[in-house]
């Protein structure tokens, strides 16, 4: 409220007009006409409102102050004159640069040993031609999200919250680089980064979805659940998982050498993650004889490791795993009873509770969904006239230079917003009285 008071200051009293921020031109009606003045609001001037609001996250309520008047149709001006344009400008690229990309890995050989010179064909000569838009595509990309993080220089804590996508953004770059260095030394690691950079690629054009309102929102509500709910959630899953899987170390060496023993020509153990600590040797073919079977099917859970393990007790969580383990185990009933628990916490209690939740934080963030969106378009809008690409014919000015004082003095940079007021009008035409 204090903030709308300052940006929407008026006073009609002649002696102190010069004191307002917002000056009524006509009204008709319900409709107002009104001129805000521009000053130190205006992303044109340096610390302005907006570069605040948009920058700054320690502000509180941002998102409520980025759709009061007149900062609301002010971006909106910008963004229908010259942002719209340079935005979708900038998506279609990026798009057709991941597209190639994608075209490039699908196509590209596993070599050891790069081969050049390439076969001077046609299709030889497209392939180069992609390598090279992917490599200056990965240089701009790196070089434009290195001026970004560096204009910014944010904390922490501004970064997961603001900056997400930018920061994997400059990952992705920086990945297809590496690969093309790796590709260049003759290392076979090149195709990991590789796809690694092209996995970043198509999740960072989320980054894009705020230049759609449809989209915008949705995007909105997706990061918000991730940052609230998601993390959360896999941090304590994290614990549960390794937690009972932790028991495959203690194992030691000596069991796989009773299983390498029983089962000479190569088999794995059947064990139970931390419950494995409880069921003992494998068992031999003669004590169990739809062992064979079980082996030549491949139904039963086969555990080798700790990471194995854990992969099998995530398995189970989402009811692909197999329980089949129990027939092999040394404390049946117990392993059964920890594997009941294991599923209890996991299944049972975290799943639903993130569903729970994540259905509070979105119908929460339903509320104000479209202001968090204008608040991101708010932050792309600046972003592109700060764009060194953009910038050869300088800032623009928005607004119209005029007088808005009793003399010609006081002439200022003003933004014109029509407003309709039913509220007022109503008030107004309940006191109107006309003559016979």
């Amino acid at each position: 409220q204090i903030f709308r008071h300052i940006i929407q200051r008026e006073i009609k009293d002649p002696v102190y007009r010069h004191l307002s921020r917002k000056f009524t031109e006509w009204t008709y009606g319900p409709i107002h006409v009104s001129l805000y003045d521009l000053s130190s609001l205006d992303s044109f001037e340096e610390n302005s409102v907006l570069e605040i609001l948009a920058y700054s996250s320690d502000t509180p309520n941002r998102y409520k102050m980025v759709v009061l008047e007149p900062l609301n149709k002010l971006l909106q001006q910008k963004w229908e004159t010259f942002a719209s344009k340079r935005f979708y400008f900038s998506f279609v690229s990026y798009l057709s640069f991941m597209i190639i990309f994608t075209a490039i890995a699908y196509y590209q050989p596993l070599r050891v040993k790069p081969s050049f010179p390439v076969e001077f064909t046609a299709g030889g000569f497209l392939w180069v031609s992609g390598l090279i838009i992917i490599l200056l595509g990965g240089i701009y990309l790196i070089f434009a999200q290195s001026l970004y993080l560096r204009r910014r220089r944010q904390s922490l804590k501004t970064m997961c919250s603001d900056s997400c996508i930018e920061i994997l953004i400059f990952i992705q770059a920086f990945s297809l680089l590496l690969s093309a260095v790796l590709y260049g030394a003759s290392s076979e690691n090149y195709v990991a980064v590789m796809v690694f950079s092209l996995l970043l690629g198509w999740v960072n054009t989320l980054y894009y979805t705020r230049g759609f309102q449809r989209t915008g929102i949705y995007s909105v509500m997706i990061q918000k659940t991730i940052m609230r709910d998601l993390l959360r959630f896999l941090l304590v899953y994290m614990i549960f998982l390794f937690g009972f899987a932790a028991g495959e170390p203690s194992l030691g060496a000596g069991c796989r050498l009773s299983c390498r023993k029983q089962f000479p020509q190569g088999s794995n153990c059947v064990f139970l993650t931390a419950l494995v600590t409880l069921m003992g040797d494998a068992p031999s073919v003669s004590q169990n004889k739809s062992l064979a079977h079980l082996e030549s099917t491949g139904s039963h859970a086969m555990y080798g490791g700790l990471l194995s393990v854990a992969l099998e007790l995530f398995k189970i969580t989402i009811g692909m795993g197999d329980l089949d383990f129990q027939e092999h185990a040394r404390f049946r009933y117990f392993v059964m009873l920890l594997l009941l628990l294991f599923v209890i916490l996991t299944y049972i209690l975290l799943l639903n509770m993130l569903i729970a939740l994540m259905s509070e934080t979105v119908t929460d963030i339903s509320g104000y969904s479209k202001s968090v969106w204008k608040l991101q378009r708010a932050i792309a809008i600046l972003e592109i006239e700060k764009a060194w690409l953009w910038r050869q014919g300088g800032k623009r000015r928005s607004g119209c230079f005029m007088s808005v004082g009793l003399n010609k003095k006081d002439e200022r940079w003003c933004f014109r917003v029509e407003e309709i007021k039913w509220t007022d009008w109503a008030k107004d035409v309940g006191v109107l009285k006309e003559e016979p």
